[in-house]
């Protein structure tokens, strides 16, 4: 198997934190719960590389986007106050990465 770049190494992390933060903080979902993304960070062997689920957590940074375009400010500041507290990327930074332009 292909050793993965180190630098696509670090987004999948950053990302996969971010996504996970965003999933437990924004949307409610309980770290427990089977549908946190959290469980699916994990390359299966002969059915998804950490390619594709970087090409997924990608879509899902793009999806938390989405769903705070409205957001005030404010509410983005806060959003980005605890994101860093965790040293997790910020809404703001996904959005200078990953927001279309």
């Amino acid at each position: 198997m292909a050793k993965f770049p180190e630098q696509k190494e670090m987004e999948f992390q950053e990302l996969a934190a971010y996504v996970s933060f965003f999933a437990s903080a924004v949307w409610g979902i309980p770290e427990e719960s089977p549908l946190h993304p959290s469980h699916f960070a994990t390359p299966v062997r002969g059915k998804i590389s950490k390619s594709q689920l970087l090409a997924g957590l990608r879509q899902a940074a793009r999806d938390t986007l989405e769903a705070t375009k409205n957001y005030p400010t404010e509410k983005i500041e806060a959003l980005d106050s605890a994101c860093k507290k965790l040293q997790v990327l910020t809404l703001s930074a996904v959005r200078e990465r990953y927001g279309r332009k």
